[in-house]
């Protein structure tokens, strides 16, 4: 059983306004207020979390990050060479765009080509691959602009 009785009191603590110590008896205080004693007779222990440092958060942050890489480098490889067998095929024209979604089973990437698009400036898209970037910009808003002039070769991945 979990509660978050006395989190404005661990706040107040971690902020300076008060010590840990009295913050986590503050924290007690509401804990015993608030339910009857015949229940909190019945607990083993009550355990008091400890929140969160600015270092355990960036290991955190750093461990998500580490493991999304391989992840983007799978779908990245896996998407580009799907999307090159398919221009080889000239299964994808210049005005082609290909949508990418996951069979039924979760097992496969499934593609559906769009032929003779018309993309307008007000339309907005998730994420953009491109084949390559020949100017050097990698931002959003270069993508969507290079997408909406000219839609050569381009994949559009929609979730």
């Amino acid at each position: 059983m979990t509660s978050n009785l006395g989190a404005d009191h661990l706040v107040s603590g971690l902020t300076g306004e008060m010590t840990m110590q009295v913050a986590r008896d503050n924290a007690m205080k509401d804990a015993k207020k608030h339910f009857r004693p015949e229940l909190l007779n019945r607990l083993d222990e009550i355990v008091m979390f400890h929140p969160l440092s600015h270092e355990h958060l960036a290991k955190i942050v750093q461990l998500q990050v580490k493991n999304v890489r391989p992840i983007r480098r799978w779908l990245e490889r896996k998407v580009v060479t799907d999307i090159s067998m398919m221009i080889v095929r000239e299964e994808i024209g210049d005005d082609s765009i290909v949508c990418i979604d996951v069979n039924e089973a979760k097992t496969d990437l499934v593609y559906r080509i769009d032929k003779n698009v018309v993309v307008k400036i007000e339309q907005t898209l998730d994420v953009v691959i491109h084949s390559g970037n020949k100017r050097g910009r990698s931002n959003d808003e270069d993508h969507i602009v290079t997408l909406t002039k000219k839609i050569k070769n381009e994949v559009v991945v929609i979730d």
